[in-house]
């Protein structure tokens, strides 16, 4: 016994002056000093959840991006690319488009229209041979852009577009030649007609911007 009371107090000694060794923990999320936990806990909940939704928003604009790039793919189709590379052929049917061009000045309004389409197809041709026939770039691009305003003003708007989409097809890098396009789509009227419309407009920008980067 008389080794159990110098250790009974030795150890009653030892709880009085103990102190804790280890640290409390840390709250899950920071508090400032005076300001309620409770509040501090709703701030919480209220920023995941707007993350959340923002997330959610960002993933369906991401989505309807990819969904509005695709249709405008769709409508603009492939660049046409020539296979080979033909100067003499090339040569030929950009004189047959510029000899159709000369006649111009003395047709009335339906052959102009006829001599338009004829020059217009000539100089694809020309293209066809030689894509890289910067000449016949240039005239086709300006016969296609009369031919629309033409069809413009005639009201005939699948005439226009059909122009227009031969037109931007070739020049795919013009964004003021796929906003005419997307303009045309517009005139129809129709949800679908607006839902293309939307796309194309979408993708002038886009090309809009490249321009300026």
């Amino acid at each position: 016994m008389r080794y159990l009371v110098p250790t009974l107090v030795l150890l009653g000694a030892g709880c009085a002056v103990s102190t804790p060794i280890v640290s409390p923990l840390a709250t899950d999320k920071p508090v400032l000093p005076g300001v309620d936990s409770v509040l501090v806990q709703m701030a919480w909940e209220l920023a995941a959840e707007s993350f959340a939704r923002d997330a959610v928003r960002a993933a369906r604009i991401s989505a309807e991006a990819r969904r509005l790039a695709h249709l405008a793919d769709s409508l603009l189709g492939p660049a046409p690319v020539a296979q080979t590379r033909d100067t003499v052929k090339a040569l030929a049917a950009f004189n047959a488009g510029a000899d159709a061009l000369d006649r111009l000045s003395e047709a009335d309004s339906l052959q102009a229209l006829d001599l338009l389409e004829e020059a217009a197809e000539k100089f694809e041709q020309a293209l066809d041979a030689d894509a890289f026939d910067d000449e016949a770039s240039g005239w086709l691009a300006h016969v296609y852009e009369i031919l629309a305003e033409r069809f413009r003003r005639e009201d005939a708007i699948q005439d226009q577009l059909r122009v227009l989409h031969r037109l931007v097809a070739r020049n795919q890098d013009r964004h003021d030649y796929i906003a005419l396009l997307a303009a045309a789509q517009e005139q129809q009227h129709t949800q679908e007609a607006g839902i293309a419309a939307g796309a194309l407009w979408e993708r002038a920008a886009l090309v809009l911007l490249d321009d300026v980067d």
